[in-house]
């Protein structure tokens, strides 16, 4: 498994034409720059590391989104905040989700166990283990595909959390 981080370029760039109608269902041109940019650095990396030419492959996506390459058993997932782009590559199931830190403090008890919200109210830095709990649920469920409404009463304690600190923004980033 590979993880790289990557610095959002926000430029446009060509992409193969299988994935043109993700990128172009962004309205906001930042947003579309970002997943440009995003699959641009994976179709290189792919190129780069596995010597796969995703420009000759066919992507396929699931109903709920997740790309495959057809006949290939290498597996990648994407996710983006702010100035940052994560990648995992992996010759199995693979999942990653990066997030800035979450200001808003409302949703812990839409995604927090009772476990975890135990946790959080003992936390001195609370916005830090909401995000963790966050990118984990988020990564589990890219993942499988799903989303992460379904890992929302889970306990992912177990699932790692890394910190990155880019410009004086801290982010976390899990994958699995």
């Amino acid at each position: 498994m590979k993880i790289f981080i990557i610095k959002d370029t926000h430029t446009h760039y060509e992409v193969i034409d299988s994935v043109k109608p993700h990128t172009d269902s962004y309205l906001d041109t930042d947003k579309r720059y970002t997943s440009e940019c995003a699959w641009y650095t994976l179709t290189n990396l792919l190129l780069d590391y596995y010597n796969v030419d995703l420009n000759k492959e066919t992507l396929i996506f699931t109903e709920n989104g997740k790309p495959y390459i057809k006949d290939k058993n290498i597996y990648f997932n994407i996710s983006h905040s702010k100035d940052l782009i994560a990648i995992v590559i992996s010759n199995k199931e693979c999942g990653i989700d990066i997030e800035s830190i979450i200001l808003n403090q409302k949703i812990k008890d839409k995604i927090l166990t009772k476990f975890e919200r135990f946790i959080y109210s003992i936390s001195i830095n609370k916005a830090n283990y909401l995000t963790k709990c966050f990118v984990r649920k988020e990564a589990l469920a890219k993942l499988n595909g799903s989303s992460v409404f379904n890992y929302l009463g889970k306990n992912t304690i177990n699932v790692k959390t890394k910190r990155i600190i880019n410009e004086g923004v801290t982010y976390y980033y899990a994958y699995v």
